[in-house]
């Protein structure tokens, strides 16, 4: 299971002016605020910046109307700041948008124009877009289903998050790399990184379903079964979601899933 957050920009697009140095200060302390929680500071200081044109502050803002973070849940409101960002080439504001698509959050849903959307941001290495294209490249959702190309999306996306542990080992980074790990297939790293990320916060039950995927495929039935047995309440449609794309994936594991999820009552 990946974390199934819009996309927040912790890097500012300011040239490196007297005035753009002053605001470049503004979007520190703005990010600075939301990491603290305090949503409605955040707003107050994205909101100024992403009217100058700061394409990190517009796909903030956009983050924080569809979250409801600071401010009721506006989702025509958050496509209008996505979209400005994403014009001005922001990846993770071309995955935001992708993800409304997908879940016809203010607009219809649309699996062609996500996939578009994933795709965008894919190609400039955005990591959550890689999946997510992957992902709908296994099941066939938007467009016609490639393995092939799932899989080259899919390892692309691991490369990128190995690749962010050498600098930060959160637990979000280790369980975006345990889930791209699980979904090619090496699910002892993907067990590694997922029990490292749950080390640091057990609390995580996105990371704690990695886990038992990972058990389960790599043939630790039992502990997956108990392990599925903390996380399950509260997120029965993700690991119907998350099924589907293993047995797309994984094939030879689909009678083992099948059963792991009639057992759950799924």
């Amino acid at each position: 299971m990946q974390r199934i957050l819009l996309a927040f920009s912790f890097l500012s697009f300011f040239l490196l002016t007297l005035t753009a140095t002053a605001l470049a200060d503004q979007f520190e302390e703005a990010k600075a605020a939301y990491k603290r929680g305090q949503y409605a500071r955040a707003l107050e200081l994205f909101r100024p910046l992403a009217k100058t044109g700061d394409a990190a502050a517009q796909n903030n803002l956009g983050v924080m109307y569809a979250n409801g973070q600071g401010v009721a849940t506006d989702y025509a409101e958050a496509m209008k700041w996505l979209r400005k960002a994403a014009e001005q080439d922001v990846a993770e504001a071309q995955s935001n948008i992708g993800a409304m698509y997908y879940n016809g959050q203010g607009v219809d849903k649309d699996y062609a124009e996500a996939a578009e959307w994933y795709r965008k941001a894919a190609l400039q290495g955005d990591t959550s877009g890689q999946v997510r294209l992957g992902e709908m490249y296994a099941t066939g959702q938007g467009l016609a289903q490639s393995i092939t190309e799932a899989q080259n999306w899919l390892l692309r996306a691991l490369e990128g998050r190995e690749a962010a542990l050498y600098h930060d080992r959160s637990p979000i980074n280790l369980g975006n790399a345990s889930y791209s790990s699980l979904l090619t297939g090496r699910f002892i790293q993907a067990v590694e990184t997922a029990r490292e990320g749950l080390a640091l916060d057990s609390g995580q039950a996105w990371i704690r379903i990695n886990l038992a995927h990972a058990l389960l495929l790599q043939g630790q039935r039992d502990e997956a079964m108990r392990e599925y047995g903390q996380c399950r309440t509260g997120h029965e449609k993700a690991l119907l979601i998350d099924f589907e794309i293993l047995k797309a994936l994984f094939p030879e594991k689909a009678g083992l899933i099948a059963t792991a999820a009639l057992e759950m009552g799924l």
